[in-house]
């Protein structure tokens, strides 16, 4: 995803805000972006006891919140890059 993109669908930006304030906001909100780390993001990908779908949409947030710190020069790398995600399940066969 092209993090420039300023045109979202609203129901995008309504999952954004969904996920921003459920788990991206109470989880790392009260952090200095420098001060996360990637044991830190991979301990909080694995411990979510939800579908690996899910998991991976809340990881690519903070991704990409992280990727934007990186291009305005706040950190050098992103922590939450290069993390193991989960797998997504496989579709359901009817």
């Amino acid at each position: 995803m092209d993090r420039r993109k300023t045109e979202l669908k609203p129901s995008t930006v309504a999952g954004y805000s969904q996920i921003l304030s459920a788990r991206i906001i109470p989880d790392w909100g009260t952090r200095r972006i420098a001060s996360i780390r990637s044991s830190e993001v991979q301990a909080w990908v694995s411990a979510m006891p939800i579908s690996g779908k899910t998991a991976r949409e809340q990881h690519a947030i903070l991704a990409q919140i992280l990727d934007l710190a990186v291009d305005d020069r706040l950190i050098t790398t992103n922590p939450a890059r290069g993390i193991s995600l989960p797998r997504r399940n496989p579709p359901v066969k009817v």
